[in-house]
């Protein structure tokens, strides 16, 4: 995941590769979007880790699942400090140990929602303290 936060890529894989690609890089995946043959969706997924195309080309990686970094059996990931839960200040201090560079969003649609976006693209989405909601960290994304 250090490397994802530097580069906002995942190992191999960023934007703008094709279906064909990814499928070539880690296997067919072994689970994909509803409703659609496998060539035809637009949603892999392998692990809880989602994978989106646009046009055919990977436009969106995303997880919000417990795990956010089970890759499944073709995709390991190295969690750094990645964990479910993990809080916004820790994170934070981890990253400027690391001299990485980042900016805090607070998105005016939900106020519940902290976002940590480094220069790589990378983006970590926080939940505060609502009392419905553990606190911390909850999904990462990279996104074209």
């Amino acid at each position: 995941m250090f490397d994802f936060v530097q580069t906002g890529e995942l190992g191999p894989l960023r934007h703008g590769l094709s279906c064909a690609t990814v499928r070539d890089t880690l296997g067919p995946p072994p689970d994909w979007s509803a409703d659609q043959a496998v060539d035809l969706a637009t949603i892999w997924r392998y692990g809880d880790i989602e994978f989106y195309f646009t046009e055919g080309a990977l436009s969106w990686i995303f997880n919000d699942h417990q795990d956010l970094t089970d890759g499944g059996e073709t995709l390991k990931i190295e969690p750094w400090i990645v964990s479910r839960g993990l809080p916004l200040g820790e994170f934070e201090c981890h990253l400027k140990n690391a001299e990485v560079d980042f900016a805090i969003d607070l998105p005016q649609y939900d106020s519940t929602q902290t976002h940590v976006i480094c220069a790589s693209g990378a983006r970590f989405c926080f939940l505060n303290e609502t009392g419905e909601s553990k606190p911390g960290l909850f999904s990462w994304s990279t996104q074209t």
